[in-house]
């Protein structure tokens, strides 16, 4: 199969901080990335795809353990999108 693409631009933005309880605190990271892909130099795309990359964590728990909470998403403006979820537990002794 080989390398189909190695030229791009991309632009990264990223939030993060918390949303305040009344006695926690739950923080959160927004990551987003937009850009064109123009395939390869000997092999250039006739129309770079746009794409659209973003992923949310927040922190769920943070007593005995930490449990965060995973979404991500990919948009490609020549394929099906991609979605995906996940959990991230973790215990500190």
């Amino acid at each position: 199969m080989g390398i189909s693409n190695n030229r791009f631009a991309m632009h990264h933005l990223g939030i993060g901080g918390d949303f305040s309880g009344r006695y926690i605190n739950y923080p959160y990271k927004l990551l987003l990335s937009f850009g064109k892909n123009y395939g390869t130099y000997s092999k250039p795309y006739n129309i770079p795809q746009e794409v659209l990359y973003w992923s949310y964590e927040m922190r769920v728990l943070q007593n005995v353990v930490e449990l965060n909470i995973q979404l991500a998403a990919e948009f490609n403006s020549t394929a099906a999108p991609i979605y995906g979820a996940g959990l991230n537990l973790r215990k500190t002794f």
